[in-house]
């Protein structure tokens, strides 16, 4: 009994349909799954997209913002020196160095003249009022400046005493003239006194022996019952 036209080619169509699907190669399946081919999320190391704002980035990292410099601790800075104060700084030097030149002379002068020389001492007292405030002392000594100092902030009237002077002297005669500067001080309706400037000059000659100490004691102070710019004076006393 022959097959029937109809069912050969029904089977003839299904072999060749198992050949075709043994021969593809396992693994040739179309792409991954959806779920591993989605982008990176966003903040990731990749560039911002267009219209990301640059901050958004950062703020993904907190740890990657740097402290601001206002937590910086800040190096100390060492303010300069004020003209004023370097002015003063060299006045002092140079009153220093006028008295160790003055000591220096004294010296040579009693070693040319020869034989013993006599120990002076020169001591500068103030005794004026408040009103008055120390802004320059200038002694000399023989036409020889021996001593100088100025400043004008009138810390020298803290001092009652100055050491003007000490060492050896040539026996004879000397002369010492001395210069003193004030600055008025004053409160209220006297204020106008811290304008004015008042000055006080005078001169002794004095004797000094061989082999003997001599002490010349200068005494600033205020004369009364006179007009104030004549109050100002100086007043020796010599000691042996």
């Amino acid at each position: 009994m022959m097959p029937r036209p109809g069912i050969v080619v029904a089977v003839v169509g299904l072999l060749a349909t198992g050949s075709a699907a043994a021969q593809q190669t396992p693994g040739a399946d179309a792409g991954p799954p959806a779920h591993e081919t989605s982008p990176p999320a966003a903040g990731g190391g990749g560039s911002p997209a267009a219209g990301e704002q640059p901050g958004a980035t950062r703020a993904a990292h907190p740890e990657m913002v740097q402290p601001p410099s206002a937590t910086r601790p800040s190096a100390p800075v060492a303010s300069p020196l004020s003209l004023r104060e370097l002015s003063r700084r060299l006045d002092r030097v140079q009153s220093r160095a006028e008295q160790l030149r003055a000591r220096v002379n004294l010296l040579k002068d009693a070693a040319l003249r020869g034989g013993a020389s006599a120990n002076l001492t020169i001591l500068h007292t103030s005794g004026m009022s408040d009103q008055f405030r120390l802004v320059e002392v200038t002694y000399t000594l023989d036409g020889v400046r021996v001593f100088r100092q100025r400043d004008d902030s009138g810390d020298l009237s803290a001092k009652p005493t100055l050491d003007i002077l000490a060492g050896p002297i040539s026996p004879g005669r000397h002369t010492l003239d001395v210069t003193v500067v004030y600055r008025g001080h004053g409160y209220g309706p006297f204020k106008y006194l811290n304008k004015r400037t008042f000055t006080a000059r005078g001169s002794r000659t004095f004797t000094a022996t061989a082999g003997k100490p001599i002490r010349v004691e200068v005494l600033a102070y205020e004369r009364r019952d006179v007009p104030l710019d004549q109050r100002p004076a100086v007043r020796f006393k010599v000691k042996r």
